[in-house]
């Protein structure tokens, strides 16, 4: 039986040449599956299975086209200047 990898959030990122706060909002609106290996503290200690890889590069893929990562997203002003 094969056991899954899990990542820290700082291993996730690296892996998706994400910044550690990008992994981070994922997290927090609940976008990716995680488990909390501290529970009652503070501060928790997340880890993530890196089968939600996949999952987290169709979002950032999705959020670049929502953002206009075509440029279509800036002002026509803008676009026109030299």
């Amino acid at each position: 039986m094969n056991q899954p990898e899990w990542l820290s959030i700082t291993e996730f990122a690296q892996r998706l040449c994400l910044s550690r706060h990008t992994v981070e909002v994922l997290v927090k609106t609940g976008d990716l599956k995680v488990f909390n290996i501290s529970p009652g503290r503070n501060r928790p200690t997340y880890r993530i299975p890196a089968s939600e890889l996949e999952t987290a590069l169709k979002i950032m893929k999705t959020e670049s086209v929502s953002h206009g990562g075509d440029n279509e997203s800036e002002s026509p002003a803008l676009r026109d200047e030299v």
